[in-house]
C-alpha cells in the first residue's frame, strides 16, 4: 500500500474543524468523514484498506485520535459500499442502520434499528453508492425485515423512500372494527411521518453545513467510484 499525502495546513480553521470530525470530539455523518479520508490519502483505494491500517493513517494525518463512533461509522459506510450486502442482508442492514446514526456496535446482542436510523441508513448510503439508476434495489429478505419495523411503527411497509406520498393508502394494515379508530391511526402515522421526514431534513441540512465547514462541497463526487465487489448469488 501507498499513499500520497496533501501537507495539511494544520493552523487553519477548517483543518481545526476537520480534526474535531475526526476525533469524535464533534459528532458529523460518515459521508464527512469518508469525504475527509479520501481528501487526506489522495486515493480512492483507501475503500479496500483494513479499518486498522487506514484508522492509523488518518491519525497520522490529523494528528487525532480516533473515536470508536467514527470508526464504526466509516466502516459501515465503506463496507456497504464496497458490497451488496446492505441491499441483500437484513443484518448487515441493521448493524448499519445502528452505526451510521451513532449507535455503538455490538456484535453479541441484536438491536433492532428504530424508523428514523432506517430511513437515515438508506438515505445516506444512497447519497453516496456510485449507481446510474438511481434506484435502491433491495432483496425480499431485508424489505420483509424493514417493512417489518416500519408497520409495527404504524407507517406504510416499505419502500421508504415513497412514504410521503403513499402514506395515507390504508392496504397492508390491520382495519380496526370501530370507525373512530381508523381516523385516530390515520392520524398518529401522518403525525409519525412528518416527525420522520422533518427529521431527515434537519440531519440533511446540518450534514451539507458540516461539508461546509470542513472545506468541502455538498456536490463533491460520490466515493465508491467503481469499487463495489458484487457478491456471488
Amino acid at each position: 500500500m501507498s499513499t500520497t499525502h496533501l501537507t495539511a495546513n494544520t493552523h487553519s480553521p477548517q483543518f481545526k474543524q476537520q480534526q474535531a470530525f475526526m476525533s469524535g470530539e464533534q459528532e458529523t455523518f460518515a459521508t464527512v468523514l469518508v469525504a475527509l479520508a479520501l481528501v487526506a490519502m489522495q486515493t480512492a483505494e483507501l475503500m479496500e484498506w483494513d479499518p486498522d491500517v487506514l484508522s492509523q493513517e488518518l491519525k497520522d494525518y490529523y494528528k487525532v485520535d480516533l473515536s470508536s463512533e467514527v470508526r464504526d461509522k466509516m466502516s459501515a459506510l465503506i463496507d456497504s459500499l464496497n458490497s451488496d450486502r446492505f441491499y441483500r442482508d437484513p443484518l448487515f442492514f441493521n448493524l448499519v442502520a445502528n452505526s451510521l446514526s451513532g449507535d455503538a456496535v455490538n456484535m453479541e446482542i441484536f438491536e433492532p434499528a428504530d424508523i428514523d436510523e432506517i430511513a437515515w441508513a438508506v438515505l445516506e448510503v444512497g447519497m453516496n453508492d456510485h449507481e446510474d439508476d438511481p434506484k435502491m434495489h433491495f432483496d425480499p429478505e431485508v424489505e420483509a425485515y424493514v417493512g417489518a419495523i416500519l408497520q409495527g411503527a404504524g407507517l406504510k411497509p416499505f419502500p421508504p423512500l415513497e412514504w410521503a406520498k403513499d402514506f395515507g393508502q390504508e392496504e397492508g394494515f390491520d382495519i380496526p372494527d370501530d370507525p373512530g379508530m381508523v381516523g385516530v391511526q390515520f392520524d398518529k402515522r401522518i403525525s409519525t411521518k412528518q416527525a420522520l421526514l422533518a427529521e431527515l431534513e434537519h440531519r440533511i441540512s446540518l450534514l451539507h453545513d458540516h461539508l461546509r465547514a470542513a472545506g468541502l462541497s455538498p456536490d463533491r463526487p460520490k466515493p465508491r467510484q467503481d469499487t463495489r465487489r458484487t457478491l456471488p448469488t
